[in-house]
């Protein structure tokens, strides 16, 4: 019997002493001295980059001083350069043909998350994004969508709680946002950015957020994944550029995080990111966290977010909730819902017949094993930790 061989993943104590200081130079332009790396600790190195999407870049470096080990860790590096350049090509193509669309039809809309923030890296190729994602307004959203699926082919692959997604040309993701949160998510993020568009600058139907809330809604969303089990590394990458490579006020982003109850958080986030990406040692202790996030992946943990919500809404609660939604996300669903909201209850139980396709019937058998485990005492207390 052959058994496949599976690369170990770097503890803690050595993504700190090995890979941070990579990313470090990558970024920030800090010479690492990682010193000789032997062929076990590249390939070490690789498998966690890649849980947390930044392995273009470790591959990047280790090109530059040429120490990719043998010749098969030499081509993952340059496969996965090649990628990344690749990804950001066909996506800054995706976002530009979008953008004339929309300004023709004079519908407003922000560019978000990776579309922003890329500006910030020595090359936007090293930001890399799994979508491109975009906020309209909810009153500009048939009109959006039916221009999308008539005019760029725009293929709907589904509709979440706050967002429709697509699939355009050459495998890019769309996330058309509608709004940027759910409600009871991250303290009190929500009720913050239900105010966006008061912030959205420009004399054109292309807008951008006024650093404050563009700062609010980069913590906000890492406060969501945070909950959801991790957001892993390249967050506090950008949390870094985005205090050390434009000019901001301080004291604009301090209210809005007072308001939305995320000044913990922040502060927390903050102190780690300095920790990595300018060396600066943090007057408390923060490898609880620093465990927390780089033991999960970009996204997190399917179990962490699973053992999060059941111990706060209790096992019984949280399988209620997942066969009751609200009327708004089960109107994205269905449609016929906008119009005849009396049947909200009849189409509540013909969603039950989806946990029947074999999709969802995998899906549902996972989620219970899962819910059979749970996380320990000590994970979960990093919520208290960073103010969740």
């Amino acid at each position: 019997m052959s058994s496949q061989r599976v690369d170990p993943v770097l503890d803690t104590r050595s993504v700190i002493g090995v890979l941070i200081p990579i990313l470090r130079e990558e970024i920030c332009g800090v010479k690492a001295e990682n010193g000789s790396l032997d062929e076990e600790t590249l390939r070490t190195v690789s498998t966690t980059a890649k849980k947390h999407d930044v392995l273009h870049l470790v591959a990047d470096h280790l090109m530059r001083y040429r120490v990719c080990g043998s010749s098969e860790l030499l081509e993952i590096c340059k496969r996965e350069k090649a990628m990344a350049q690749y990804r950001y090509i066909h996506q800054n193509l995706a976002l530009t043909k979008v953008s004339e669309l929309f300004e023709a039809e004079h519908i407003e809309f922000i560019p978000l998350k990776g579309a922003v923030t890329r500006d910030l890296y020595p090359e936007p190729w090293m930001r890399t994004c799994s979508d491109i994602d975009i906020l309209i307004r909810q009153s500009d959203e048939k009109k959006a969508v039916d221009l999308l699926q008539e005019k760029l082919n725009a293929k709907h692959a589904f509709t979440g709680s706050h967002d429709i997604v697509f699939n355009l040309f050459s495998n890019v993701r769309l996330e058309l946002h509608y709004r940027l949160m759910e409600e009871n998510r991250a303290n009190h993020a929500f009720e913050v950015l239900s105010d966006v568009w008061q912030y959205a600058l420009g004399d054109t139907c292309r807008k951008r957020l006024r650093d404050d809330m563009l700062y609010f809604y980069h913590i906000a969303h890492m406060a969501k994944h945070f909950e959801g089990g991790g957001c892993g590394i390249r967050p506090f990458i950008d949390l870094w550029l985005m205090n050390h490579r434009k000019d901001f006020d301080r004291s604009a982003r301090r209210k809005l995080l007072e308001k939305g109850g995320l000044s913990v958080f922040a502060e927390k986030a903050e102190a780690i990111s300095e920790k990595w990406f300018s060396g600066m040692e943090p007057e408390e202790d923060l490898v609880l966290i620093e465990n927390y996030i780089l033991s999960g992946n970009s996204f997190g943990s399917m179990k962490r977010s699973l053992s999060i919500r059941k111990r706060r809404q209790g096992k019984k609660g949280y399988v209620v909730s997942r066969m009751f939604v609200d009327y708004d996300y089960l109107k994205k669903m269905y449609p016929v819902l906008e119009d005849h909201r009396i049947l909200f209850p009849v189409f509540e139980v013909v969603r039950w017949f989806r946990f029947f396709e074999v999709k969802s019937r995998r899906h549902t058998a996972k989620e219970l094993r899962i819910l059979k485990q749970d996380i320990s005492d000590e994970e979960y207390s990093v919520l208290r930790q960073m103010g969740l």
